[in-house]
């Protein structure tokens, strides 16, 4: 009976201790921050342990829970940066002049440095490239003009067809006749239109050749010259304006006209002759 007594009390005491143990760890637990602080304050970590440890704040509440601390990360140091320094030169102040800054002498490029001479001769410099002022711009040479006196026709109020002179400006040249009467045949300008002149020439009609012998102007036309939109009338209206255009030159009194090269007797089927040369009395 004493026995199983101390037996009891043995369990109590273990019991009690236990006790006592888990409510120390529960106070500790709970107040670790303030148990930390104290014995930071007091210098007890560098009493003791000669350092600042300090208490894990990290440990969980829960007494079953193990860490597990994973292995410590290889961190590679940072790189070393050299911090600018904010040394200025210094500048000597003395009460000699400043020396003038030297030049350092310029390379001449091989394809403009000067040509080396034998001693005695003398270089000759380039004379420089004339300057804009210098430089004067070549202007066409002005056109030469003379006035050419052209014929064509006018129809009056009567329906009747009339001659009339015109003055045209053409330029100058070796083959006067040639130009004047390839001028007609081109028909009548803006300005001369205006004044009611046309032509009785056929359209597309071609000036072949012109020549000049013995006073007879030898005007070689095209085959288009023998047809007329307006008859025997028009036929004789087309041969005043030759002819009276070619007769206005001092050297031409007369006009022989050829179609195609060769002579015909009549112009078309309607008897207008042409086998002659021909003048102003003609008409």
């Amino acid at each position: 009976m004493a026995e199983q007594k101390k037996k009891n009390r043995v369990a109590f005491g273990c019991l009690f201790w236990i006790a006592c143990i888990l409510l120390i760890i529960a106070a500790f637990f709970l107040k670790r921050n303030t148990i930390n602080d104290v014995l930071k304050k007091t210098g007890f970590f560098e009493t003791v342990f000669n350092n600042t440890t300090e208490i894990d704040n990290s440990v969980p509440e829960d007494e079953d829970f193990v860490p597990i601390t994973a292995p410590p990360e290889q961190v590679e140091p940072p790189p070393t940066v050299t911090p600018p320094t904010d040394e200025r030169p210094i500048t000597v102040v003395t009460d000699a002049p400043p020396a003038e800054p030297q030049t350092p002498p310029q390379e001449v490029p091989p394809e403009t440095a000067p040509p080396v001479r034998p001693s005695g001769e003398t270089a000759v410099q380039p004379s420089p490239p004339p300057t804009a002022d210098r430089q004067t711009t070549a202007k066409p040479a002005p056109v030469k003009t003379r006035d050419a006196k052209l014929y064509f026709i006018q129809i009056d109020r009567d329906g009747q067809v009339v001659r009339r002179a015109a003055t045209r400006k053409i330029p100058v040249s070796d083959t006067p006749l040639m130009d004047t009467l390839q001028t007609l045949f081109n028909g009548p300008d803006t300005d001369e239109s205006g004044k009611g002149l046309i032509t009785l020439i056929p359209s597309g009609t071609r000036l072949i050749s012109a020549a000049v012998k013995n006073g007879v102007a030898t005007i070689n036309i095209s085959e288009d010259f023998r047809f007329s939109h307006y008859g025997a009338e028009g036929l004789i209206g087309q041969l005043i304006q030759v002819v009276y255009t070619a007769t206005e030159f001092p050297t031409v009194t007369s006009v022989q006209i050829l179609i195609e090269g060769q002579r015909k007797e009549y112009l078309s089927g309607d008897g207008i002759w042409i086998g002659t040369p021909l003048s102003r009395e003609s008409f």
